[in-house]
């Protein structure tokens, strides 16, 4: 007979939680996940963790993210007519400020 991947004892800890979480309101598989994570947590004889795939809708919000909201913001900063370079007495202050000229 084959060698269960899960110990009497991590059976017994994973059903009791994954009871308790759902007596609270936690639905089906993040009650097993957290049931899952705490009989690990306790040093029980596990599976290891999976490495799970995202969902297409998870991939599909993924690629208008961040760097989408990212390009927006500049564009928006762009719009105001002032120039990103600065001012020449800008540029003049930070030429002061530090340089080999100014140890002599």
């Amino acid at each position: 007979m084959a060698e269960s991947a899960y110990s009497s004892s991590a059976r017994k800890t994973i059903s009791r939680h994954v009871k308790k979480h759902r007596h609270e309101g936690m639905p089906q598989d993040q009650a097993v996940a957290a049931a899952m994570s705490e009989a690990r947590r306790k040093g029980e004889k596990t599976p290891a963790k999976r490495s799970g795939s995202k969902s297409k809708g998870a991939r599909k919000a993924k690629k208008g993210g961040r760097k989408a909201a990212s390009r927006a913001s500049k564009k928006a900063g762009r719009k105001g007519g002032k120039s990103r370079g600065g001012s020449k007495a800008q540029h003049a202050k930070a030429g002061r400020k530090g340089g080999k000229a100014a140890h002599r």
